[in-house]
C-alpha cells in the first residue's frame, strides 16, 4: 500500500513595498528633485525644509537691478583707475586754470617743498585723479596767498606808523644793507631786509646805521657811497637816517654838479 505524498506548503505572499515620500512640487506645479543647497545660493533664495529654490519675483527683480548697477559702477571704476597716473611722480604740481591771487600778490608753487612731494605719494596711494590733486593745490595756494596777504597788510599798517616818509626810509635801509653786503647774490641783504616788518624794526636799523655813519663809516647812497658831510649840513645830528641820506645825496649832487 503506497502512502500519499504530502501536499506542498503555500509560499508566503511578498510584503507590499514601502511608499516613497512625496516629492515636493515647485511653484509652477513641476516636481523638483530634493538636493542640498548649491554653493552660492543665498539663504533668502533657499527653502531648507523642501530643499528647493524659493523665489520672490519682486526680490529677484531688485537683486538683478542692483547687480546691473554694480557692474556699471565697476566698469566706470576700471576706466577711472586706468586713467590715473601710474606712479606718484607722474602727478603734476599745477594750479587750477581759474586760480587768481589777489592784486599785487605773485604766487607760485614751490616744487621743492617736501609737503608737495608727500601730497603726490598720498594721491597715488588713494587713487586720486590729476584733477583732484589740482583742486587740492588750489585750496592750498589760496590759504598760502591769504596768509601772505594778511602779513603784507599787517606790515603795511606797521610801516605806515613811520609817517609820510615811510617808503623812503624803508628804501634807505634796504639800499644800505645791499651796499654793505659782499655776498655774490646779495642774499644777506635780502634776508635782513625781510626783517623790516614793523616800524620798530626800521627805526632800529636806522639807529644802527646812524651810529656807524657817525663813527666815520660811509653812508650808502642809491647810486654810490658818499662820505658823511655832517659839518656842511645844518642840523645833521638831529636828522633821521632817511633825512641824513637825502641831505648827503643833495650835497654830493651839488659837489659833482
Amino acid at each position: 500500500m503506497s502512502s500519499q505524498a504530502p501536499a506542498p506548503s503555500a509560499s508566503p505572499a511578498p510584503a507590499p513595498a514601502a511608499a516613497s515620500p512625496p516629492t515636493p512640487s515647485s511653484p509652477d506645479g513641476t516636481t523638483s528633485q530634493q538636493v542640498d543647497r548649491p554653493e552660492g545660493i543665498p539663504d533668502s533664495y533657499w527653502d531648507p525644509e523642501a530643499k528647493a529654490l524659493k523665489v520672490d519675483p519682486a526680490a529677484l527683480a531688485k537683486d538683478l537691478k542692483e547687480r546691473d548697477e554694480l557692474k556699471t559702477f565697476k566698469a566706470a571704476e576700471d576706466v577711472r583707475r586706468g586713467s590715473l597716473p601710474q606712479k606718484a611722480d607722474d602727478y603734476k604740481l599745477e594750479l587750477p586754470s581759474d586760480f587768481k591771487p589777489p592784486a599785487g600778490v605773485d604766487y607760485k608753487l614751490d616744487a621743492a617743498n617736501p609737503a608737495l612731494g608727500q601730497l603726490k605719494a598720498v594721491a597715488h596711494k588713494h587713487g586720486l585723479t590729476q584733477d583732484a590733486v589740482t583742486e587740492i593745490l588750489g585750496l592750498y595756494a589760496g590759504n598760502e596767498v591769504g596768509t601772505q596777504a594778511a602779513i603784507a597788510s599787517a606790515r603795511n599798517a606797521e610801516i605806515a606808523k613811520l609817517g609820510p616818509t615811510a617808503p623812503a626810509r624803508v628804501d634807505a635801509v634796504t639800499n644800505w644793507l645791499a651796499g654793505i653786503d659782499s655776498s655774490a647774490d646779495k642774499g644777506d641783504a635780502k634776508a635782513l631786509a625781510g626783517m623790516l616788518v614793523t616800524a620798530r624794526h626800521v627805526e632800529a636799523f636806522e639807529r644802527i646805521i646812524n651810529k656807524l655813519t657817525s663813527q666815520g663809516t660811509a653812508s650808502f647812497s642809491q647810486s654810490h657811497r658818499v662820505a658823511p658831510d655832517d659839518k656842511s649840513i645844518p642840523g645833521f645830528e638831529n636828522m633821521s637816517f632817511a633825512q641824513k641820506r637825502f641831505a648827503q645825496d643833495q650835497a654830493a649832487a651839488r659837489r659833482t654838479g
